[in-house]
């Protein structure tokens, strides 16, 4: 009964105390520090071995949902320039509670076998909403607005991971002849939070990238050889929490694990896990629209430019009734933010790709990309000059 309490009181939408009713605070405070120290309690439980599968999952399932809410909720105190009690903060001693979720969480995973774990799909939701929450930004901070991407996350986005696949990180500034990203304004610093997370962020891309093919299974369409698998998919969204609102130290552990390389990977072999394409395709902008000069040339070292140029010409060539590969769509809105991205930084573009290699990239873009996009909007008006011709165009173009 009493944990069945702590999970009611951490989930109603209510405020924790009436507003504007101070002398209740510290009387409410009192109440969420022994839920907390319960919640300590029961994350620890969840790694012993003598417990339940059952049992350890849904500890760290409630557990997760107590930390999460219980840490956005004392955020409040920071907008009454009230100081959060070292006790109930998590951004001050992640290490007691996030550290110990997540690796219970890994645990979990190895032990299942199966390629999916619910406890640290549930671990990791509290570490990306926590890295990304708006409870956490000062009220006057400005955004770097929305790019094009947004329009279609947004029909695809649960609400409570929106401010995951948005575009609001840190800001980027000019420093010289190098760009680098700004700390974002915080109410409570993100330093220890992030160093927490550093040091599984290694575990992690393991896990990411590990094959899954003894799990192949076959669906009314085609066999699945290596299926993606959402565990997989809640770590990749975790790198993109981290990739937008990491610091610079967290960005340099992201490209020591060569999350480039493994996200295009990802993005080339999943051509028709639109879900998972959105998570790559927001990851890739963001970091050229808001990274530093490193990580734009980090993707650009990994082969972006000729593996989108790559994937058009060999879509190119499918004619007749053939599907073109699904990921086509994702390729044009990459396209089009590395072409605005060069054409912008004009002269600086020297420092960050081969002038050839950029020239190449613009003419490809206004020869086959921008023609596409035109006879694509012809078509979706019953004006296609294909199929006037005779020459029925490949279905699901993009």
């Amino acid at each position: 009964c009493g944990w069945q309490r702590v999970i009611r009181f951490a989930s109603s939408s209510c405020s924790p105390w009436p507003e504007g009713a101070c002398p209740h605070i510290s009387l409410d405070l009192s109440f969420v520090h022994a839920n907390v120290e319960l919640a300590k309690m029961f994350v620890k439980s969840v790694e012993s071995t003598e417990q339940g599968e059952c049992f350890r999952q849904n500890t760290l399932m409630n557990t997760s949902k107590l930390v999460l809410n219980l840490s956005l909720r004392v955020l409040q105190l920071k907008r009454v320039l009230m100081e959060i009690p070292s006790e109930l903060n998590v951004f001050e001693k992640p290490e007691e509670v996030l550290g110990v979720m997540i690796d219970a969480g890994i645990k979990d995973y190895a032990s299942q076998g199966n390629g999916r774990s619910v406890a640290l799909m549930a671990s990791l939701d509290v570490a990306a909403e926590l890295l990304t929450t708006e409870a956490n930004r000062v009220e006057h901070e400005a955004s770097l607005g929305s790019s094009s991407i947004n329009s279609v996350l947004a029909m695809v986005s649960r609400m409570s991971r929106q401010k995951i696949f948005g575009t609001e990180g840190n800001e980027s500034e000019t420093n010289g002849d190098m760009t680098v990203m700004k700390n974002r304004s915080a109410l409570e610093s993100t330093a220890l939070f992030e160093q927490c997370l550093r040091k599984r962020i290694e575990e992690l891309v393991k896990i990411l990238t590990e094959d899954r093919s003894q799990n192949s299974f076959s669906n009314s369409c085609d066999k699945v050889a290596d299926p993606f698998g959402i565990t997989k998919f809640r770590i990749a969204e975790f790198v993109l929490a981290c990739i937008k609102n990491g610091n610079r130290e967290t960005t340099a552990v992201l490209l020591e694990q060569k999350i480039p390389e493994v996200f295009l990977q990802i993005f080339f072999s999943r051509e028709w896990n639109s879900i998972v394409l959105n998570t790559v395709t927001t990851a890739i902008i963001y970091s050229f629209e808001a990274g530093s000069t490193e990580v734009r040339k980090a993707w650009l070292s990994a082969g972006i430019i000729p593996k989108i140029m790559r994937a058009w010409f060999e879509s190119e060539e499918v004619t007749g009734r053939k599907k073109r590969p699904g990921h086509m769509g994702h390729v044009v809105l990459l396209c089009t933010a590395l072409e605005k991205l060069f054409l912008e930084l004009g002269e600086e573009n020297e420092g960050l790709v081969d002038k050839k290699d950029r020239d190449r990239f613009l003419q490809f873009c206004e020869e086959h990309v921008a023609v596409e996009i035109e006879r694509q909007n012809f078509r979706y008006s019953g004006q296609d000059e294909r199929e006037s011709e005779g020459d029925m165009p490949p279905v699901n173009t993009f």
